[in-house]
């Protein structure tokens, strides 16, 4: 706490970032986190990123919160390993829903680290859900693609459709096309 204690006061001297950088031996936008968070008394944060727990981009993204119970939340879950800067916003996103839907729009009093863990799984599985629908609604849509391009392959069916003037394929949207037509020729 003395070494961020001595760049804010540093800075209220009117050294610049980029000084204290040197100074320091830190980056500009490191020293500017540093003593932002100083100027916010976050002091648990600040021990956070001296002792090597977790670095200042962390942080940052904590302190950007307002609600001193999210921020306690989020910080705990981090220690505990349950998040990590990586997966952060999506805890955030999580702790943000929880709030949106409690009366006060502030995350509830009695909201813990396990009940964090508890929606972070419940969302891991509606993720998981989702993209297991998605994979079958693919299948389905590449096996209806065979099918197609089967059928075209029919020389029968092609006679009827060039009678009907209908010898024309739709366009697809997308990345998906149609067998290439000389292909189908070559396997009648």
């Amino acid at each position: 706490m003395d070494f961020a204690r001595e760049l804010k006061r540093l800075h209220d001297e009117g050294w610049t970032f980029k000084q204290i950088a040197q100074v320091a031996c830190k980056s500009d936008t490191y020293v500017r986190e540093y003593i932002r968070l100083v100027e916010q008394g976050e002091d648990r944060l600040i021990h956070g990123v001296e002792t090597g727990v977790f670095p200042i981009q962390f942080a940052m993204s904590v302190a950007s919160n307002d609600d001193s119970q999210m921020q306690n939340i989020l910080m705990d879950a981090f220690d505990q390993q349950l998040i990590t800067t990586k997966d952060f916003a999506q805890a955030r996103k999580i702790l943000s829903r929880r709030a949106m839907a409690s009366a006060d729009k502030k995350v509830p009093k009695q909201y813990t680290v396990n009940q964090l863990k508890h929606d972070i799984a419940t969302a891991a599985r509606h993720k998981t859900s989702f993209v297991r629908e998605a994979k079958t609604k693919e299948n389905r849509f590449i096996t209806l693609l065979n099918a197609l391009n089967h059928l075209w392959r029919d020389p029968n069916l092609r006679k009827l459709l060039v009678e009907e003037k209908l010898q024309q394929r739709p366009a697809l949207a997308g990345d998906f096309t149609y067998e290439p037509e000389e292909n189908a020729r070559a396997s009648n």
